[in-house]
C-alpha cells in the first residue's frame, strides 16, 4: 500500500511539474512567435505572461519534461528573458508610434523594465543598449551618455546572457556592425538621414542615437610635437580617442594613443595592436607631427620625437596588412612641395587594403584651431566635429571624408579652420570609396 501511495504521489508531482513547465514556456515561446512576425503589442503581453508564471530571467539553461527521465534542456539551453523581452517590446512599439503621447509611454515603459534588469545585476550589452537608446529618446541625454559608458566597458565574458531570438534581425545586425546607416553612400553627405522625431536605433547614425563598440575595430592615434611637429599632437589624439569611444564604435580596450613617440615605439605599437586584432578586422591610423617624402628612395616617412629619427610609412602599415586588415589612415601633416614638385603623401602601397587621407593638399601645412581653452589641429578637429554629427559605428570612408572637407573649408564660423587648408579625398588601395570604418 505504502509503494502505491508512493507511486501515485511521484505521478502527481511529474504532473505538477510538467503543468509547471507549461505555464511558462507557452506563453514565452508565443510570443518569440509574435516577436519574429514583429507584432510587439502581443508580443509584449505574452511576455508579461511568462512573468506571471515565472518571474526572474536567467541566463542559465531550464530543464522541461514531467518527469526526471523526461528532463531536457528547453531550446537547447537557451536564456529565459520575458522581462528583457517585455521591456524591449516596450522600445519597438515606441519606435513605431503614431503619435508622441503613446511613443513616450511607451518609452516610459522600456525604460523602467530595462532599469529594473540593471538593478537586479542582469547587466547585458543588449539591456545597457537599448536603454541607452529610449534614454536618448525621451531627451534624457546625461543619463543615456552614463548608461553608453558604463557598456563600452563591459567586459563580454562577464555580461548577462538574454535571448536573442528576441530582436529584431535589424537590431542584430547593428549589434554585429553588419547594418548600413540611414541615407546614401557615395560622398553627397547632404542627402538621406533619419527621419525627424523618430526613435533612434541602435547603430544608426543619428545625433541621438546609440553607437554599440565593435570589437573589430581597433584605432593607433600618434601625436607628436617635438621638435619640429605641431604644439598640438597630444591634444588631438586625446581628442580622437574621445570622439572614436562615444561616437564611432571604437572600444576603449582597442585604443592605443602614443605622444612623443620614437621611431621604434611607433612600431612596436603597430605590431602589438595587430597582434590582438582578429583577421580581417578594421585598423584606424591617425598620425600628426613632421613627415617627409625621400626623393632618394620614393618612400614616405613619419618622423618621430627624436631630430632625424623617422620610420616609413609603409612599415607602420606592414603588421596591420599583415592581418588582412582594412587600414584607414589619415594623416596631419605640412606637404612642402621640392623643386621637382614631389611631397608626401606620393608613395602608394602596392598591396594590402588601404585608404590614406590627407589633412592638407600638396603644398600646404597644417593650420591649428582654439576650443575650450586647447590648441587642435584644424584637421584633428573637424574629424571629431565630423564623428560627433554621424554617430555611427559604420562609416562610409567618402562620406566621411566630405563632411570633414565641408567642415574645414566652410570659414571659420563655428572655429573649424577658416577654409585655410583643403583635405584630401582618399587614395585607395584594393577597396571602394564606400568601404566602412
Amino acid at each position: 500500500m505504502f509503494a502505491k501511495r508512493t507511486t501515485i504521489f511521484a505521478l502527481l508531482v511529474s504532473f505538477a511539474a510538467m503543468a509547471t513547465a507549461q505555464s511558462w514556456v507557452r506563453p514565452y515561446e508565443s510570443a518569440l512567435r509574435l516577436a519574429k512576425a514583429g507584432v510587439w503589442a502581443e508580443a509584449r503581453a505574452q511576455f508579461l505572461e511568462a512573468v506571471k508564471e515565472r518571474p526572474e530571467d536567467t541566463e542559465r539553461a531550464s530543464q522541461v519534461g514531467g518527469s526526471v527521465a523526461d528532463r531536457r534542456p528547453w531550446r537547447g539551453g537557451t536564456p529565459y528573458s520575458p522581462n528583457f523581452g517585455a521591456a524591449y517590446s516596450s522600445f519597438k512599439l515606441a519606435a513605431s508610434a503614431p503619435d508622441v503621447k503613446q511613443r513616450d509611454e511607451h518609452l516610459k515603459d522600456s525604460i523602467t523594465g530595462f532599469q529594473a534588469l540593471l538593478n537586479k545585476g542582469q547587466v547585458s550589452t543588449e539591456t545597457m543598449l537599448f536603454l541607452a537608446a529610449a534614454l536618448s529618446a525621451n531627451n534624457q541625454v546625461k543619463e543615456a551618455s552614463d548608461i553608453q559608458t558604463r557598456a563600452q566597458s563591459l567586459e563580454p565574458d562577464k555580461a548577462f546572457k538574454i535571448d536573442r531570438e528576441i530582436l529584431d534581425p535589424a537590431d542584430i545586425a547593428a549589434l554585429q556592425g553588419t547594418t548600413l546607416p540611414v541615407g546614401v553612400t557615395g560622398g553627397d553627405p547632404r542627402t538621406g538621414g533619419p527621419v525627424p522625431g523618430q526613435l533612434p536605433l541602435v547603430g544608426i547614425g543619428t545625433k541621438t542615437g546609440v553607437v554599440p563598440a565593435l570589437d573589430f575595430k581597433y584605432a593607433l592615434l600618434i601625436g607628436n610635437n617635438a621638435p619640429d611637429g605641431p604644439a598640438h599632437g597630444e591634444n588631438d589624439v586625446d581628442l580622437l580617442k574621445e570622439a572614436l569611444i562615444k561616437h564611432a564604435g571604437y572600444p576603449e580596450a582597442n585604443i592605443v594613443v602614443l605622444k612623443g613617440a620614437s621611431s621604434a615605439s611607433i612600431v612596436e605599437a603597430a605590431k602589438g595592436l595587430s597582434d590582438k586584432m582578429p583577421d580581417s578586422g578594421t585598423a584606424l591610423v591617425f598620425y600628426t607631427g613632421p613627415a617627409t617624402f625621400d626623393p632618394k628612395t620614393g618612400k614616405d616617412y613619419l618622423g618621430a620625437s627624436e631630430s632625424g629619427d623617422k620610420v616609413a610609412k609603409l612599415e607602420l602599415f606592414q603588421s596591420f596588412v599583415a592581418k588582412g586588415a582594412s587600414v584607414f589612415a589619415f594623416f596631419q601633416v605640412d606637404r612642402p612641395m621640392d623643386l621637382e614638385g614631389r611631397y608626401f603623401g606620393m608613395e602608394v602601397p602596392e598591396f594590402g587594403r588601404i585608404a590614406q587621407m590627407q589633412g592638407t593638399s600638396p603644398g600646404e601645412k597644417t593650420y591649428a584651431t582654439f576650443a575650450e581653452g586647447k590648441s587642435y589641429g584644424v584637421y584633428a578637429h573637424a574629424m571629431a566635429q565630423v564623428l560627433e554629427d554621424t554617430r555611427d559605428n559604420r562609416i562610409a570612408i567618402s562620406d566621411f571624408v566630405w563632411n570633414t572637407f565641408y567642415k574645414i573649408r566652410k570659414g571659420a564660423a563655428d572655429g573649424s579652420g577658416g577654409g585655410a587648408q583643403t583635405p584630401t579625398l582618399p587614395v585607395v588601395v584594393s577597396m571602394t570609396t564606400s568601404a566602412r570604418f
